[in-house]
């Protein structure tokens, strides 16, 4: 009896991803495995809703360390970096990221303000 291919999700990024399963149990395992993609970036299922931030790491990235910080840290410090009149693209080279990142992140850091006022 040849596998069945089935749809089943990324633990991480929530993707569905094609798996050969000759059994329930077979899907149910391949279900609880982040998918190749997440494994080659190094995600973890932690990362997807962990929204926590790591005042440490923050001050990592605010002094130009290349640290694995998760995009709440990252916005962190882009607000950081924004308070003490860095342009984006220093603070992009600095959080190692891109221009246009740190101007999303701008821009809702605005978003929010202008909502609590």
């Amino acid at each position: 009896m040849p596998a069945r291919v089935e749809q089943v999700p990324c633990l991480v990024c929530g993707v569905p991803r094609p798996i050969a399963v000759s059994a329930p149990a077979e899907a149910r395992r391949a279900a609880a495995r982040p998918c190749r993609k997440c494994i080659n970036r190094g995600r973890s299922p932690l990362q997807r809703w962990s929204q926590e931030v790591d005042d440490l790491t923050v001050q990592f990235l605010v002094a130009g360390a290349r640290v694995n910080a998760t995009p709440a840290e990252r916005r962190e410090a882009v607000a950081i970096l924004t308070a003490r009149r860095l342009s984006a693209s220093a603070i992009a080279k600095r959080i190692n990221c891109t221009q246009r990142t740190v101007e999303r992140h701008r821009a809702r850091h605005r978003a929010t303000l202008a909502a609590a006022a």
